[in-house]
């Protein structure tokens, strides 16, 4: 027979009893729900350093940063009459100035477009072409006329339009040898007045000739609406191959350079692309970018991307356009893709990437053409320069009048 001990038990039994009753009367206890942040920190756009430009000559930045090994080069300078200029070097992920060159006794008057060919920064001002050795900080050469903005840099050449006794040369300089060279010609008449867009280069596979495609704009001061000319020179040969005169029925996009596709040139002027065979001149395609009666409006300013067989084409205060190279047929069109004349676009990670008309800094999905960032820079005054990328920082890089910034953008999942 086995024996219970009611009074050890009774302690025992009236836990359970206790447990059971809370069990039983009170509801489950469940966390509390955490409202939402108020503000999301927002990832697309992380800027990752500011700098401000101290000196006076902030206001006059005219140049767009460019990537030499672990810095970003900036000139600065003004054109007033006694002009103050500086090359700027920062370290590219921190920011912090590294070296500052005053170039104040060359005493040139604002910078322009520029391009890094190994050591050597080439560029333009006001009436120079030169060239500065990021090594030695110390300017290697400079050549004095009366040049266009801009400067493209082909091969151990630099190519530039300069205005010489009655006529306008589309002329060469070597980068390390100075030896100057006039490549084309043509008289600057009492009316139209002739100027060239920045050449792109192709190599003729069969005869291995080397050929430039460039754009001849004939300014007039009399007629508003002025044809541009579509050249391809043969460099081997010192010759015109062939000239498509007239290819565009109103001037824009003078220097915007032509994109090399395959064997064949797409270039873009008034309200289209047009889309040529390099070594016959025959039309390809033609594409419509807008219905317009007046360049003042919807042109095109900033240089096209070609992005394997996807075309970008920006416009001034237009929508941005994806054509399909191969068809030219759009693919996509963003009705608020507007950019500003000095602005280019950056495609990488499936991202366009440009600063617009407004000042906006702007990053577009490659594959639909959405919009997924538009800002301006943190000090308010917009975004309006070129944009540099770097791939092993990942990081992005402008400028607005008077600051310098690195950034990142990471496209939504």
């Amino acid at each position: 027979m086995i024996y219970i001990n009611m009074e050890k038990l009774i302690p025992f039994i009236s836990g359970i009893l206790i447990v059971c009753c809370v069990s039983s009367c009170c509801d489950p206890i469940v966390p509390p729900i955490e409202p939402p942040d108020p503000d999301p920190i927002d990832t697309t756009f992380q800027l990752k350093w500011e700098v401000f430009i101290e000196d006076s000559t902030r206001e006059y930045i005219s140049s767009s940063p460019k990537i030499h090994k672990d810095l970003v080069i900036l000139p600065v300078g003004s054109s007033s009459q006694n002009p103050t200029n500086f090359i700027i070097a920062y370290d590219k992920f921190t920011g912090k100035q590294v070296w500052k060159k005053d170039l104040g006794e060359y005493n040139w008057s604002s910078f322009h477009e520029n391009v890094i060919s190994g050591n050597l920064l080439i560029g333009s001002t006001k009436n120079e072409v030169y060239a500065f050795n990021l090594d030695t900080q110390e300017v290697e050469w400079f050549q004095i006329g009366s040049f266009d903005p801009f400067v493209t840099l082909i091969g151990n050449y630099v190519y530039t339009t300069e205005k010489v006794e009655g006529f306008v040369y589309l002329t060469r300089f070597n980068i390390y040898t100075v030896t100057r060279e006039v490549i084309f010609s043509r008289p600057d008449g009492t009316y139209l007045h002739p100027s060239y867009s920045p050449p792109a280069l192709y190599m003729d596979p069969q005869s291995k000739d080397s050929l430039i495609i460039f754009k001849i704009t004939y300014w007039n001061t009399v007629e508003a609406f002025v044809p541009q000319n579509l050249v391809v020179y043969n460099l081997s040969k010192r010759k015109v191959k062939w000239e498509k005169i007239g290819f565009s029925s109103a001037t824009s996009a003078h220097y915007v350079p032509a994109s090399i596709h395959g064997d064949d040139v797409i270039v873009v002027s008034d309200w289209h692309a047009y889309k040529y065979d390099i070594m016959t001149g025959d039309s390809i395609w033609k594409y419509q970018i807008e219905n317009r009666t007046s360049p003042l409006n919807g042109v095109v300013r900033a240089n096209p991307v070609l992005y394997g067989d996807k075309l970008i084409i920006q416009q001034e205060l237009s929508p941005m356009h994806c054509v399909d190279a191969n068809t030219g047929r759009a693919i996509w069109v963003n009705q608020k893709g507007s950019t500003s004349s000095l602005g280019g676009a950056i495609v990488h990670k499936d991202m366009i990437v440009n600063t617009s008309g407004g000042g906006l800094l702007r990053a577009y999905d490659l594959n639909n053409g959405l919009t997924f960032l538009s800002r301006k820079s943190p000090s308010g005054k917009g975004f309006i320069f070129k944009l540099a990328y770097d791939a092993e920082s990942d990081m992005y890089y402008t400028v607005d009048f008077g600051h310098v910034y690195g950034f990142k953008i990471n496209k939504p999942k």
